[in-house]
């Protein structure tokens, strides 16, 4: 059964504005690269991917809800040496 994925209207306004589609989200969130410990008990999903011949990370800040992860944001940085762990 897939986990319920919800996503704040924060998360989908910057969606929008950095051109980040919800296939790439929900498969970062999936099967990530990497999952970190963020601030305020939020994770961080992250992922190499290439996106237009550009090499970097989409990041997922989320939370483990009870019934869902709630994305909170959702960011891409070519800077991988600087997040990745």
């Amino acid at each position: 059964m897939e986990e319920k994925v919800e996503f704040t209207k924060y998360a989908q306004l910057q969606m929008q504005e950095r051109e980040i589609n919800h296939e790439a989200v929900l498969d970062t969130l999936k099967s990530p690269g990497q999952i970190l410990s963020g601030k305020k008990e939020r994770k961080i999903a992250q992922k190499k991917l290439d996106r237009g011949g550009q090499k970097g990370l989409l990041r997922v800040i989320f939370e483990e809800g009870a019934c869902a992860k709630v994305v909170i944001t959702v960011c891409w940085t070519p800077k991988i040496e600087k997040y990745w762990r």
